[in-house]
């Protein structure tokens, strides 16, 4: 299918609203569907639409004068003149007459022109986290060898991501392993706009797994949220996937305690104003030194990183992608952080 292409072409588009009889444009029932529209349409702005590369539509009211509006219905001879108002949606950005070829997989990575959603996974014993609005939505996740293998094996497909009902944020978080543990905890939120939509379409997603793979669905509730997990899986070493769903989001773990740690402690209240990920290498050393004793590995000498935290900021403005790189430095041995 066709894939968004840069330049695209930023419109605003207007709406005639009206409601009633065409004999009677001052009907009771009409002025309340009316009064009904206008609430609608404030209570839904601004509108994202990820699978559609719209980021975000914002809904406004479009005052017109008496002149302005008679002119409108002089275009409808057979119609009399009604009660009504005009709104528009802007921006809705068109893309240039021609196709591109399949995205590839790591252009979900990159940054929409819009700030993501408030993160909903815990920054406590965090090693990396990313907080991203994609310009691609899944779409770079939907073509190629990759995508049909993760389909037949997982029935992941864009059909199901758009059941879900995405608001368009996703986060990934890998947390500092304990002991004994061969992989370290690692969690990933969906956020998503109709939280009934999304769980049932996940549990879709359970119940395939359970009959291609045999595997056990248990319930899972955890932080007062209830979700489910997969058992008998046998797969990779600690694996079986957990979701708890959330008011904002679904959060899926790689086993219990990964969703667990992700819900540990609520996040930082800042409101984000780009997506980007960062990077706690200060806490990589400790993480390493328990990977090795739980798979029994003396390995090398310890690494010792000369940052402490590396931060890096996307955001995508005229057509164009911006990246903000910061690396802060590590404090020196024998030194107070």
């Amino acid at each position: 299918p066709p894939r968004k292409v840069d330049p695209a072409v930023p419109l605003d588009i207007h709406y005639l609203v009206t409601a009633g009889s065409p004999r009677n444009s001052t009907a009771r029932d009409g002025l309340r569907r009316l009064g009904y529209a206008i609430q609608a349409i404030e209570a839904a702005s601004p509108i994202s639409l990820p699978a559609f590369f719209q980021d975000a539509i914002w809904l406004s009211m479009e005052p017109l004068s008496i002149d302005e509006l008679s002119r409108i219905w002089g275009l409808f001879p057979s119609f009399n003149c009604r009660t009504c108002f005009v709104f528009r949606a802007s921006p809705i950005w068109i893309d240039p007459l021609r196709v591109d070829a399949a995205a590839a997989p790591w252009q979900a990575l990159l940054p929409a022109r819009s700030a993501p959603a408030a993160p909903v996974l815990s920054e406590r014993h965090v090693l990396a986290h990313l907080l991203l609005r994609s310009d691609r939505g899944f779409s770079g996740l939907g073509g190629g060898e990759g995508a049909a293998w993760a389909e037949r094996l997982y029935g992941l497909s864009g059909e199901l991501f758009a059941a879900m009902a995405l608001e368009g944020t996703s986060e990934l978080a890998v947390y500092a392993p304990g002991p004994n543990e061969q992989v370290p905890p690692m969690a990933v939120a969906l956020h998503v706009r109709q939280k009934d939509a999304a769980v049932a379409a996940l549990e879709r997603l359970v119940a395939n797994t359970q009959q291609k793979w045999g595997a056990t669905r248990e319930d899972f509730e955890y932080g007062g949220h209830r979700g489910a997990c997969l058992g008998d899986l046998d797969l990779l070493p600690g694996l079986a996937p957990c979701y708890l769903a959330t008011d904002r989001a679904l959060v899926l773990g790689w086993n219990r305690l990964s969703v667990a740690v992700g819900l540990l402690s609520p996040p930082a209240t800042q409101v984000p104003t780009a997506s980007g990920l960062v990077v706690r290498l200060d806490r990589f050393p400790a993480a390493d030194a328990f990977l090795r004793d739980a798979w029994r590995s003396g390995g090398g000498p310890a690494v010792r990183y000369p940052w402490s935290r590396l931060a890096l900021r996307g955001s995508k403005a005229k057509g164009a992608y911006a990246l903000e790189l910061r690396l802060d430095p590590a404090t020196p041995a024998g030194e107070a952080p």
